[in-house]
C-alpha cells in the first residue's frame, strides 16, 4: 500500500481544488445578450421533470419547443432554476409556460413583454404574476440546484479538464491495484500449481501401487498381462453363472504350446518369456472382448469363449488360436516358431466347474497324441462333425477350383403330383459320370460360402430361364445373406427372372433374423422360405413377414409330428404355405395337410 500514497495524495489535492472552485462566485449574473431568461421557483425545491414550453414568433430556437419535448433548464441559482431562450431580432414578446407533463406551473399560458422586463423575469409555481426582480420570498435551494450551483459558477472547459485529469489518475490507481492483485493471484496460483503437481505425483504413486495390488488380487500375470489361474477361476465362475441364467453355453479351450522347451534351451529364458508374451497378445487379439484368456503356468493357456456352444464355430476359433501360436516370433534377430495343441470342452454338454476344465485338459493330451498342433473335442461326435465339415468344405473348394461346381433342382410336389416349386442345391460334376451331391455346410467359411452361393445363384437363373418360369428356392449360407456382393448378385438374378416370369425364394433357418440388406430386394420381388428344423420352437405369428412364401417343416413321429402339425395349423390360419420335408422312404401322415412335399434322397 505505501507505493500508492503519492497517487492518493494527488487525489486529495484535486478534491481540494474542486472544492475551492465550487465556492467561487458564479460567472453568469444576468441573461446573455440576445437571450431572454426565465427564472422558476417551487416552494418544495424539487424540479425533476420540469421544463419550458415556448411558441410564437419571438424566439430563435428554429421551431417551437413542443409540449411533449420541453426545453431543459439552462442552470440553477439560489432562487431555483432558469431557462435561457435565444431571441429573434426585434422580438417584443415570448409565449411560454413552465410545466411537467400535463402539470402546469400556473393554470393559463403566460406572455413575457421583453422590453418591460428587460428580457429577464421571475415566476413562481402557482403564481400567475411575473416579477421583474426576485420576489421577497425565502430562497429555496432545490435538491438538484444544490448539486448544480458549483458547476454553474465555472466555465465548462475547466471542469472538463479537471474531469479528464481525475479520470486518468483514477485509471492509473485502478490499473495499479489490479496489477498488484494479479501478481498476488499469480503467486497464489503458482503455489497451488506446485501443490497440485506434488499431489498428482503422490496420487500416481498410490495408483500404481493400487494397480499392482489389484493385479495381484485379480490374478493378472505380470509377464503376459493375461489372467493367472486365480483370475481364470473367478472368470469361470462368472461365465458359468451367466450361462445358467441365460440357458446358454460356452466353450473352454485348453492350450499347450508345442516345442516350447527347446526355445528356452537354445535361445535362453529371455526368448521364452518373449514368445509367451507375444503369443498371449495374439490370443487376446484373436478372441472377442467378452472372452477370457488366462495363463495357467509355464506354457499352458486357457481361453473361455462366452456364449459359444456351436462345435463348428468353436473349431474355427481353435484353428485361429493354432495359427496365432504357429506364427513366427522374432527375437534378437532369431526367428522362433512354436505350435499349439488344443482341447475343447463345451458347456453344458461336457460337464461343469472343474470337471469341464479337466475334460478340456484331457482332450488337449489327445491332440498331442494325435501328432500335436491340432484340435480335439471332449466329445467324439463333435470331432466327427468337424471332420465331416472339413471334408465337405474341401470337396466344395475342389469343385470351385476345378470349375466343376454346378447345381441341380429338387421338386416341391403338390398333393396332386404337380410341381409346386423347385429348390436348387450344389453338386460337383465329374466327366462321364453323374453329378456328385455336395454335403450342405452348416457353418462354412465365409469366403468359400460366398463363392459357392454366387455360382449356384447364377446356375439357378439359367435353369429358370430354360424352364421359362416357376418358383425357384435356394438356401444360401448365413454369412452370404449379409454380404453386399451376394445382394448384388441377387439383384441381377431377380432382373433375369422377371423377364421370364419366374420367382426367387431365399430359404434360411427360422431361428435367424431376416438380414436388413434384403429389404431392397423385397420390393423387386424377392420372397423367403423358412426351414424350421425344430418346429416346437417355431412361433409362426412372430416370424410372419410381408415377403414370406412358405414354411418347410420336418416329418417324423411322436413329438416332432405333433409339433409340425401345430406349426402347420398356425401357418394355415395366417395364410402361409406349408412344405413337408420327407426322406427317401418316408410317407406323409394322412392327417397332415401340406401344400407341397420336398423329398430328400
Amino acid at each position: 500500500m505505501p507505493r500508492y500514497r503519492p497517487l492518493l495524495r494527488l487525489l486529495c489535492w484535486f478534491a481540494f481544488a474542486l472544492t475551492a472552485l465550487g465556492l467561487a462566485p458564479a460567472s453568469l449574473a444576468q441573461a446573455p445578450d440576445g437571450y431572454a431568461r426565465i427564472h422558476f421557483q417551487r416552494s418544495d425545491g424539487r424540479y425533476e421533470g420540469w421544463g419550458l414550453h415556448v411558441w410564437g414568433d419571438g424566439h430563435a430556437l428554429g421551431s417551437d419547443v413542443l409540449w411533449t419535448d420541453p426545453l431543459k433548464p439552462t442552470g440553477t441559482t439560489d432562487y431555483g432554476i432558469y431557462f435561457d431562450i435565444p431571441l429573434q431580432e426585434g422580438a417584443t414578446v415570448i409565449n411560454f409556460i413552465v410545466h411537467r407533463g400535463s402539470e402546469k406551473s400556473v393554470a393559463t399560458d403566460q406572455l413575457l413583454p421583453l422590453d418591460e422586463f428587460n428580457r429577464e423575469v421571475w415566476v413562481r409555481a402557482g403564481d400567475e404574476k411575473l416579477y421583474a426582480q426576485p420576489p421577497a420570498t425565502p430562497p429555496v435551494k432545490a435538491a438538484i440546484a444544490v448539486a448544480k450551483q458549483a458547476a454553474d459558477r465555472q466555465p465548462a472547459g475547466v471542469w472538463v479538464g479537471l474531469a479528464l485529469v481525475l479520470a486518468v489518475i483514477a485509471m492509473g490507481v485502478i490499473a495499479a491495484l489490479r496489477t498488484n492483485r494479479l501478481r498476488e493471484d499469480i503467486g497464489r496460483q503458482t503455489g497451488l500449481l506446485a501443490e497440485a503437481r506434488a499431489e498428482i505425483a503422490r496420487q500416481a504413486a498410490a495408483q500404481n501401487e493400487a494397480q499392482a495390488q489389484n493385479r495381484s488380487l485379480a490374478g493378472v500375470d505380470e509377464l503376459t498381462g493375461v489372467l493367472t489361474r486365480n483370475g481364470f477361476r473367478q472368470a469361470m465362475v462368472a461365465t458359468q453363472a451367466k450361462a445358467r441364467r441365460n440357458r446358454a453355453g460356452f466353450a473352454v479351450f485348453f492350450v499347450d504350446l508345442d516345442n516350447f522347451k527347446p526355445v528356452n534351451d537354445r535361445f535362453g529364458h529371455g526368448a521364452g518369456d518373449h514368445v509367451l508374451k507375444t503369443v498371449a497378445g495374439r490370443f487376446v487379439a484373436a478372441v472377442r472382448e467378452s472372452d477370457t484368456v488366462a495363463r495357467l503356468g509355464g506354457d499352458e493357456f486357457i481361453v473361455i469363449a462366452d456364449e459359444l456352444s456351436d462345435p463348428l464355430a468353436a473349431a474355427r476359433l481353435a484353428q485361429k488360436l493354432v495359427a496365432c501360436a504357429t506364427e513366427v516370433v522374432e527375437y534378437e534377430g532369431n526367428l522362433i516358431r512354436v505350435a499349439a495343441s488344443i482341447g475343447i470342452a463345451v458347456y453344458p454338454h461336457d460337464g461343469a466347474d472343474d470337471a469341464l476344465v479337466a475334460s478340456a485338459d484331457a482332450a488337449m493330451y489327445r491332440a498331442k497324441n494325435a501328432g500335436k498342433n491340432c484340435v480335439r473335442f471332449v466329445a467324439d461326435e463333435f470331432d466327427e462333425l468337424v471332420a465331416q465339415q472339413d471334408s465337405a468344405e474341401a470337396a466344395l473348394r475342389e469343385a470351385l477350383d476345378a470349375d466343376r461346381l454346378d447345381a441341380v433342382a429338387d421338386e416341391f410336389l403338390a398333393p396332386d403330383g404337380a410341381v409346386w416349386a423347385r429348390r436348387v442345391r450344389p453338386v460337383a460334376t465329374v466327366p462321364g459320370e453323374s453329378p456328385v451331391a455336395l454335403t450342405e455346410l452348416v457353418s462354412p467359411d465365409a469366403a468359400l460360402a460366398l463363392a459357392s452361393d454366387t455360382r449356384v445363384l447364377e446356375r439357378l437363373a439359367a435353369l429358370a430361364e430354360a424352364a421359362k418360369g416357376g418358383v425357384w428356392a435356394f438356401a444360401p449360407a448365413r454369412a452370404s445373406l449379409g454380404d453386399p456382393r451376394f445382394i448384388a448378385a441377387c439383384r441381377g438374378v431377380l432382373a433375369r427372372l422377371d423377364v421370364v416370369g419366374a420367382q426367387l425364394v431365399l430359404e434360411f433357418d427360422a431361428a435367424m433374423v431376416r438380414p436388413e440388406g434384403l429389404n431392397e430386394l423385397i420390393a423387386r420381388g424377392l420372397r423367403f422360405g423358412l426351414a424350421a428344423n425344430d418346429p416346437a420352437r417355431l412361433r409362426v405369428d412372430t416370424l410372419l413377414m410381408d415377403a414370406l412364401s412358405y414354411i418347410r417343416l420336418p416329418n417324423g413321429d411322436g413329438l416332432v409330428a405333433r409339433a409340425s402339425s401345430a406349426a402347420a395349423a398356425a401357418a394355415a390360419r395366417l395364410g402361409v404355405a406349408v412344405v413337408l420335408t420327407l426322406g427317401a422312404d418316408e410317407t406323409a401322415s394322412s392327417d397332415f395337410a401340406a401344400d407341397a412335399c420336398l423329398r430328400l434322397g
